[in-house]
């Protein structure tokens, strides 16, 4: 409560109508107080010209501020440390280019504070800042998460198969399932947002446990001494059904997400379905013909006997009754503990710790 704050707010507040879609600022200095002169009623700005004002005048603010019940833990903390400036937006939409309109000038606002008022902490808030932080992160997760995922993804794939070209083919359906999806969503017209974002990771589960399949039987017939034509035959033969099972009831799961109130896990089960029933329809026509065309050496196994598989295997079938009651255990519990699970819908709680 010196001239110099007062000063700051009063000129953050004319700023502030400058933002995009502004149609009401409210703040400390420009609250209209109501104030008895004898037979009058004056209202005013609590904050007039901040150059004259007085120690008088800035007490009296001060007491205004700290007893109004419309301003205390509104516009300004109980403890008098902190104050708000409420910029009330009126947007035809929720785009991440409208957001960012709103958000942009916002930021260099509080970092010319920053610049010019290095003892003052500034922070942003409210639900413009909070539906652009959902934006900003899927697309950090685009950006970063999601390729270091499909790299991680294909070099297991490699490890487990030691085989480029069945990676490679079965990066490749990945890839265009994922595609599809996005496409077709676009074609509806959705945009991306926090929640449908992540039907790219249901997409890429589906779509490698698909190829995967094919490949391990297709390598096993190989390794058996078949062509490769018969082997991919064989390989349709027993995995046809079971892939297609999966992927049934994957769609039919998420396509039950069309009855949620919320419109973006509606896209998230939609695009996810997209994606799944893209990479069942690749996994049965294109890898087979890649896995035809490409030359793909069979696996080198080494021996089993003996391995730690092997004695895992042995373990588990001499101890089966100890396992399927250790399990029993394991489900009884966990269902005991079901009632107290909580519903946490504290969207501020959905970040990190580094998103400001």
């Amino acid at each position: 409560y010196n001239s110099r704050m007062l000063g700051l707010i009063k000129e953050l507040t004319q700023k502030s109508w400058q933002i995009p879609y502004a149609i009401r600022v409210d703040s400390l200095s420009n609250y209209q107080h109501t104030r008895a002169e004898e037979d009058d009623m004056i209202v005013e700005d609590l904050v007039g010209d901040v150059e004259s004002l007085d120690q008088t005048q800035m007490d009296m603010i001060r007491e205004v501020s700290l007893t109004e019940p419309s301003l205390v833990n509104r516009l300004v903390s109980a403890d008098g440390q902190t104050t708000q400036i409420v910029i009330t937006v009126e947007m035809h939409d929720t785009d991440e280019t409208t957001l960012k309109k709103v958000v942009d000038p916002v930021r260099a606002m509080a970092d010319e504070i920053r610049q010019n008022y290095p003892d003052v902490h500034v922070a942003l808030g409210g639900i413009v800042m909070l539906s652009n932080a959902f934006s900003e992160a899927a697309q950090h997760d685009m950006n970063t998460l999601f390729p270091l995922m499909y790299l991680l993804l294909a070099l297991t794939i490699w490890l487990f198969l030691r085989s480029f070209s069945g990676m490679f083919s079965t990066m490749l359906v990945v890839f265009l399932s994922v595609i599809t999806a996005i496409g077709m969503a676009g074609h509806i017209g959705w945009g991306l947002n926090g929640a449908s974002v992540n039907s790219f990771v249901v997409i890429l589960t589906i779509s490698v446990a698909d190829g995967i399949h094919l490949l391990v039987t297709y390598f096993g017939e190989l390794t058996k001494g078949a062509d490769r034509k018969k082997a991919v035959v064989e390989s349709l033969r027993i995995n046809m059904q079971p892939v297609f099972l999966t992927s049934l009831t994957t769609v039919i799961g998420f396509l039950s997400l069309n009855f949620n109130d919320s419109p973006p896990f509606r896209e998230f089960g939609n695009i996810s379905a997209f994606g799944v029933v893209a990479a069942w329809f690749l996994s049965i026509t294109l890898l087979p013909s890649l896995m035809t065309i490409i030359p793909m050496k069979p696996l080198r196994h080494g021996h089993y006997e003996g391995s730690f598989l092997a004695r895992y295997v042995e373990w588990v079938m001499d101890k089966r009754r100890y396992v399927i009651m250790g399990f029993l255990v394991i489900v009884a519990g966990s269902t005991i503990m079901i009632p107290k699970l909580v519903y946490n819908d504290k969207f501020i709680e959905f970040f990190s710790p580094n998103v400001q």
